[in-house]
């Protein structure tokens, strides 16, 4: 799973320290851009929950991000 990082967790952590905290909660980190880009990851983390929870796919159902060639 992928835990996304923003140009505040950047300004707050350092980019090493919000990259290690995402690690050591078991998620892989992706940079999500400048703070700016944190509105677009709240619609996507809305529709994972209706999946999971309104239309049954239940806690596991989870997107995955993959990165193109």
């Amino acid at each position: 799973m992928a835990g996304f990082l923003s140009g505040l967790v950047a300004a707050v952590l350092g980019v090493d320290g919000g990259e290690l905290l995402i690690t050591a909660l078991g998620f892989e980190p992706v940079d999500a851009g400048p703070l700016s880009n944190a509105r677009y990851l709240e619609p996507a983390g809305e529709i994972n929950i209706h999946f999971g929870l309104f239309l049954g796919r239940g806690t596991s159902a989870v997107p995955a991000w993959i990165k193109a060639a």
